[in-house]
């Protein structure tokens, strides 16, 4: 029996890094490694046969039909048929509403995002405050949250506990020099030294958004088969676990160790279908505790009193590596 599968995804936009997480037995060492979201993409790509993957598909809808296939409607290509539809694009998946009318909602949380460019070079001093990792610079509600990347830049995300219009009510000027002003008047009294990460930031991007999660318990039921959702489409959470890539990562590798084995014994709808049922239980469970972790970081982070508790939560884990870790 031939299966046609099509997974719907979003292509990712800028650069990220993916961070991953390694403790010891004892959890007294926590080792982090970095590695540009793009980069990994290229590796991967790079595995496949040409044409595995059709770009330039502006998806629009799809529908289950009655032989429990899909029709895929696209805005520029022609209409195709699936029998396995899988959903990896996004927080505002089109295909999560065949299977839940339940969407993201606001968070608490805004940041708005800048950029600064071959920083160990102009500003030295700013690369020695941030380091080779990130920092958490929080306090009554708000903060600055710096994080190096490749390539000498350091990305740092205005955090802000605000309503969920806030953003819109408040717009930054089109100025950049203005913008930074703006976003600088947020935190009087601050330290110099620490504005400094906005006010030495490029003129682009300057970006605001919006933090969107669902709750850590969320699921859904079906009747429909040979349809799922993995990564931020099936449980987006807000950023403060630096694990939603991470978590993809699983539930890619995850689903495709399901639909190999189902077309290895046999390939019947019946096999796919129960394949994808028993990946959604590990989904959720592994996505549940990171969300409620990101979760608890967050109301630790954005607080009057930050960054007491969440000093408490990272002393949780043990003393720091030492230098030969």
């Amino acid at each position: 029996m031939e299966i046609t599968i099509r997974i719907i995804m979003k292509e990712a936009e800028g650069q990220r890094l993916i961070g991953g997480l390694r403790r010891h037995s004892r959890f007294t060492h926590i080792i982090i490694f970095l590695l540009h979201r793009t980069d990994l993409r290229n590796i991967l790509l790079d595995s496949l046969q040409p044409n595995t993957i059709q770009w330039n598909h502006n998806f629009i809808t799809a529908e289950p039909l009655p032989s429990s296939s899909y029709r895929i409607h696209f805005t520029n290509a022609p209409t195709i048929t699936a029998d396995i539809l899988i959903g990896a694009d996004g927080a505002w998946s089109r295909i999560r509403p065949l299977l839940t009318p339940i969407a993201p909602t606001y968070s608490g949380i805004s940041f708005i995002e800048l950029v600064v460019s071959d920083v160990d070079n102009r500003f030295p001093h700013l690369g020695s405050l941030v380091g080779n990792g990130l920092a958490f610079i929080m306090s009554d509600n708000k903060g600055l949250i710096p994080q190096r990347n490749s390539n000498g830049v350091i990305r740092i995300y205005v955090g802000l506990r605000v309503p969920e219009s806030w953003l819109d009510e408040h717009p930054l000027p089109s100025d950049p020099a203005d913008a930074r002003q703006n976003i600088i008047s947020l935190f009087p009294d601050w330290d110099t030294n620490v504005l400094d990460l906005i006010k030495q930031s490029d003129d682009a991007p300057i970006t605001p958004r919006k933090i969107y999660a669902f709750p850590p318990a969320h699921s859904w039921s079906t009747q429909l088969k040979g349809i799922t959702l993995l990564g931020d489409a099936a449980h987006v959470m807000s950023p403060f676990a630096g694990e939603g890539v991470n978590l993809a990562l699983i539930d890619a590798y995850e689903l495709g160790r399901e639909l190999v084995g189902a077309v290895r014994n046999g390939g019947l709808m019946e096999q796919v279908d129960g394949g994808l049922r028993l990946f959604e239980k590990a989904m959720w469970q592994r996505a549940g505790e990171k969300g409620e972790e990101s979760l608890n970081n967050l109301n630790a982070l954005f607080a009057v009193h930050a960054p007491a508790e969440f000093v408490e939560i990272v002393k949780s884990y043990g003393p720091p590596p030492s230098d030969d870790v």
